[in-house]
């Protein structure tokens, strides 16, 4: 997991007591946490050498915040964290599920049309044997247009011409978290920017707009570019 939600009065509420060091240490072990998909050995001195901690204080702020934050047993975990990779986990689960039940269509075999009302023709609509009957089922499953755009989720099981609205359940894929990230947006700011942007797409105005995967990402350039000029006055860089 690559790209997660950091909700900055949450934060500052659980972590008022720490100092500026403790504060970098958190931070960096919830990176390392999501990036390891919750898998941290319940070994301090394995997280002290990924961390990157050298001097006795920035040991001491290692395992200050270990104790404070999280849970060590057999290995280390984070409440808060678990349930953002459960959620992250079901969507992923379900965009695969999603995706197999379309696909691009089956070609089928070309019938000509002279040939097409000869009796003996297997093609012919009127012959019992004809094998366009028994494939119905098949050729409505091709023709079932691909699942709404989730996000990073399903985004491989979309063909790059299709044309997909945003699901309801849509997440800012990472790519384009980095990308306004980039260009000075704070986390925060990337956040609710892109919660507006999928309001606006599934229940707003933009509501019903079908693009291909590379339409929706300028969309969301262009989002931003227009944030920029109407709010002028919104960050520090």
């Amino acid at each position: 997991m690559h790209y997660y939600r950091h909700n900055i009065g949450d934060y500052r509420r659980d972590t008022s007591h720490l100092s500026l060091l403790e504060h970098g240490v958190y931070r960096q072990m919830l990176d390392l946490y999501y990036l390891e998909d919750g898998i941290i050995p319940s070994e301090t001195q394995w997280v002290i050498r990924r961390l990157g901690a050298r001097t006795q204080d920035e040991i001491t702020a290692v395992e200050s915040v270990l104790k404070d934050f999280f849970m060590v047993g057999e290995v280390i975990k984070h409440k808060r964290c678990e349930a953002e990779l459960a959620v992250y986990k079901h969507h992923a689960t379900n965009s695969v599920a999603n995706g197999n039940l379309g696909g691009r269509p089956k070609k089928t075999q070309r019938v000509s049309k002279q040939n097409l009302n000869e009796p003996n023709n297997p093609s012919n609509p009127s012959n019992p044997s004809n094998p366009l009957k028994t494939e119905d089922s098949g050729s409505a499953q091709a023709q079932t247009p691909p699942p709404a755009y989730l996000g990073d989720q399903n985004e491989s099981e979309i063909p790059a011409k299709a044309k997909i609205p945003l699901a309801v359940s849509w997440e800012l894929p990472a790519a384009w978290g980095m990308d306004a990230e980039a260009l000075g947006w704070s986390p925060a700011e990337i956040i609710r920017e892109a919660e507006k942007f999928r309001q606006y797409y599934v229940a707003g105005k933009g509501g019903g707009t079908r693009r291909g995967i590379k339409g929706w990402r300028q969309s969301w350039s262009n989002w931003l570019q227009n944030a920029e000029k109407f709010t002028p006055i919104r960050r520090v860089v």
